[in-house]
C-alpha cells in the first residue's frame, strides 16, 4: 500500500527538548477534506539527566491536544512541485499540553535514554515505525482536522529529554 510515488510526499523534523511527562511530546492532526496517511516516525537520540530506559507510545487520537506549549514544525513537500501541505498541524511540544481523546495505542517501543554526561558516552538509541509496511496494511489514516497521531512516554521520564524527530506522510 505504500505506493506514495502517486501522492504529494512530506517530510517534517525537529530536534527539541520535551517537559518530563506522559503527555504528548509530538503530534500531527488530518485535515478536513483530504486523507493524512502516515508514512513513518523517527525518534532518535534521546538523553536526559540520568541513563534510562523508557518506553514510547503512539496513541490514534479522535480530538487534538490543547493547550502546552507548542512549536509548529515546517511541513516540507520532498518534490518542489507539490502543493503545501494542509495537515493541520504538526508540531513538538516542550510544556505537557492537555490531551484529546485517544483511540488507543497503535506502537510502543522501549529505548535507552542516555545521560547528557561525556562520561555515559554510551551508544545513542533511536525508534522508528513504518506504518503500511505489512502486506497490503493502509497504515495510519487521518480523515478530518481533529484526529491525530501523537507520541507520548509511557511514564513521566525524571527530567525533561532532549531527542531528534522525523515524520513523513502522504496527502490524498
Amino acid at each position: 500500500m505504500r505506493n506514495a510515488r502517486s501522492r504529494p510526499v512530506y517530510r517534517a523534523a525537529a530536534q527539541f527538548v520535551a517537559a518530563a511527562s506522559a503527555s504528548p511530546f509530538f503530534e500531527i492532526a488530518g485535515a478536513t477534506g483530504r486523507k493524512v496517511r502516515m508514512l513513518s516516525i523517527r525518534v532518535t537520540g534521546p538523553t536526559l539527566t540520568a541513563v534510562g530506559y523508557h518506553s514510547i507510545q503512539v496513541g490514534k487520537y479522535s480530538a487534538n491536544t490543547t493547550v502546552g506549549t507548542a512549536t509548529d514544525l515546517t511541513k516540507v513537500p520532498l518534490d518542489s512541485k507539490s502543493p503545501p501541505s494542509i495537515a493541520s498541524v504538526c508540531r513538538v511540544f516542550t510544556a505537557a499540553p492537555t490531551v484529546g481523546a485517544i483511540v488507543g495505542l497503535i506502537g510502543s517501543q522501549r529505548i535507552l535514554a542516555q545521560a547528557t554526561t561525556a562520561a555515559a558516552a554510551g551508544t545513542v538509541d533511536g525508534v522508528a515505525w513504518d506504518f503500511g509496511q505489512i502486506g497490503d496494511a493502509e497504515g495510519a489514516v487521518l480523515l478530518t482536522a481533529a484526529e491525530a497521531i501523537a507520541l507520548t512516554f509511557a511514564a513521566a521520564p525524571a527530567t525533561a529529554v532532549t531527542m531528534s524527530i522525523e515524520v513523513e506522510w502522504t496527502e490524498e
